[in-house]
């Protein structure tokens, strides 16, 4: 059995796949610059002028396309960015269309953010391009402002827009954008400090129900994914990944899995070793990692897949293998023993609990903690008196303290199994407190306590 090994990193094995079947190859590697501005590496890149030309197309109708500058994959960012520059410029939604753009580092340059790249995962695309997004629509409208007040040669802060009209606040007279477009176009793009945003209340579509653009075609099996795309020879890879963790390859049957039909390639894939973090001031370059396994490449999935089961692959398992449910479980026990034990060392030797105090029983009466309250006070204030001795309940008092307890027990019997669980003792005064232990507890109308003669 011959065993071959290639060290190929995630861009390399994508395109041996693709290359060997004449297929297509896409750019599924990682920026080195990238994680430059997440990570704190990398010198600063400075801010570029904003084009909004960019992002925003004004058709003569006064409809508007925008441009969705990241890729979708069903997190919703084809509708985000472009809402917050659609709020900012000041047109209803029902104006817009969206449209996706392609690669190209001028979508980044042109929002004045160069380092802000164009690409899906780890959650940052709302927060890297909220804020150059705002400033997109801001300084498009501004430009609006700046071509309506030049027509009619008046301030610009007589002006106001909305719904992609602008409107001169004193004489009522409007023009709508389609309208400055060709004006705009010659004005100069104001410097972003002057450019004002929007007030957040004054939000019109950000923070608002907004459904996906394209949900209807979405639902009707209109959009072409990635599976959907099989150009002439595509050939199709499965990986058997190590089963434990940190595993790698010892050897294959690469041999008899080649001449199985439809395999094109098989070879073993080393794990890529840790990469240390990048030096204070140095660009951060990709950290991906995978596990070492064997790729096999076929002419269709069927062909790959079931050329992995044929797979018989000697695994070194490493450390990792010794690790088990029942093993993590023990040491969990212990450490937790050893914690009690260090508690109970700070806090001393344990003291003698008072044998009046007994275990609450209000959750089995249902008792609300409002009841329990009222009862807590009687009791203190009964315990407060200057004789100290115990009090008598009136019955007529107990009418006072209607909480929800069960129909199979008198109230009397609750009261007393309440004062009880709260602190209080109840003597053996009554028949129908000779079952309890403890005192017995009483309160005027007015709930003031008072000794038992």
């Amino acid at each position: 059995m011959q065993t071959t090994t290639k060290q190929l990193n995630r861009r390399s094995f994508i395109k041996v796949s693709a290359l060997a079947g004449g297929g297509i190859v896409i750019g599924l590697y990682t920026d080195p610059g990238l994680f430059a501005q997440e990570r704190g590496g990398g010198a600063a890149v400075p801010a570029t002028p904003i084009n909004p030309n960019t992002y925003i197309k004004v058709h003569p109708d006064n409809t508007f396309t925008i441009m969705a500058k990241n890729p979708e994959t069903g997190q919703g960012i084809r509708n985000s960015l472009p809402m917050i520059v659609a709020d900012e410029f000041d047109v209803d939604w029902k104006q817009v269309k969206i449209e996706q753009s392609d690669r190209d580092d001028k979508y980044g340059r042109d929002m004045g953010a160069p380092n802000v790249s164009q690409r899906e995962g780890g959650s940052t695309a709302t927060p890297q391009n909220y804020q150059p997004m705002r400033n997109v629509g801001a300084t498009a409208r501004a430009m609006m402002l700046a071509a309506a007040a030049k027509r009619w040669n008046v301030p610009a802060a007589e002006l106001a827009t909305g719904s992609g009209i602008v409107t001169h606040m004193p004489t009522k007279r409007t023009a709508t954008y389609a309208s400055l477009a060709e004006t705009a176009l010659t004005m100069p793009v104001p410097d972003l400090a002057s450019v004002k945003l929007k007030d957040p209340k004054d939000f019109k579509i950000m923070g608002r129900n907004i459904l996906g653009v394209d949900n209807p075609a979405i639902v009707t099996g209109k959009p072409s994914f990635s599976i959907d795309v099989n150009p002439p020879g595509m050939l199709y890879a499965a990986y058997e990944k190590c089963p434990v963790f940190g595993g790698k390859v010892v050897s294959a049957n690469l041999d008899e899995i080649k001449k199985l039909p439809g395999v094109k390639h098989a070879f073993i894939i080393e794990a890529r070793p840790p990469q240390p973090a990048p030096a204070q001031g140095a660009p951060a370059g990709p950290n991906v990692t995978w596990a070492s396994g064997v790729a096999i490449v076929a002419d269709n999935w069927w062909l790959a897949n079931n050329a992995r089961k044929s797979l018989k692959i000697v695994w070194d398992e490493g450390p990792v293998a010794s690790q088990s449910t029942a093993g993590y479980l023990a040491q969990a026990k212990q450490l937790a023993a050893t914690q009690a034990r260090k508690m109970a060392m700070l806090k001393g030797p344990s003291k003698p609990r008072p044998r009046s105090l007994k275990p609450s029983i209000g959750s089995r009466c249902c008792l609300t903690r409002h009841w329990s309250r009222r009862i807590q006070r009687l009791i203190t204030r009964t315990a407060s008196s200057k004789s100290g001795r115990p009090a008598r309940l009136r019955r007529s008092s107990m009418r006072r303290y209607r909480p929800a307890f069960p129909t199979t027990m008198s109230r009397s019997i609750w009261f007393a199994r309440e004062a009880a669980s709260a602190g209080a003792c109840i003597t053996n005064t009554t028949s129908r407190f000779r079952r309890l232990p403890g005192w017995c507890l009483t309160s005027a109308r007015r709930q003031v306590c008072r000794p038992y003669r």
